[in-house]
């Protein structure tokens, strides 16, 4: 007793045999308008979702960011150290070449 009716938006609705065309395009049109309706919930809920994950990672990054300036100091003490030790092993490769070229000359 029921018939299959594509829509204009290639929607499949059944239908009665019975029903006037105009109802059955009300029924399409209202079918399809439900579709639309829960995808949009659907999209909503996925929405909230990803805006509560991204709230926690602002969070999350915003506490690692307070982390690494509160040891802003400690890595600025350790990059003065580590250029002192650069400029002392430049320091005495450059004396480790002069050392030779000065027992040259003496000789």
């Amino acid at each position: 007793m029921y018939q299959t009716v594509h829509t204009a938006n290639r929607a499949v609705v059944r239908v009665l045999h019975h029903l006037p065309v105009a109802k059955v395009r009300l029924v399409a049109f209202d079918d399809s308008k439900t579709q639309l309706l829960i995808e949009n919930n659907d999209l909503k809920k996925e929405l909230r979702k990803v805006r509560e994950k991204l709230e926690e990672n602002t969070s999350v990054l915003n506490d690692m960011l307070q982390e690494l300036e509160r040891h802003q100091p400690e890595f600025d003490e350790l990059r003065r150290q580590n250029d002192a030790v650069n400029e002392q092993k430049q320091a005495s490769k450059y004396d480790v070449i002069q050392s030779p070229r000065s027992s040259l000359t003496q000789l």
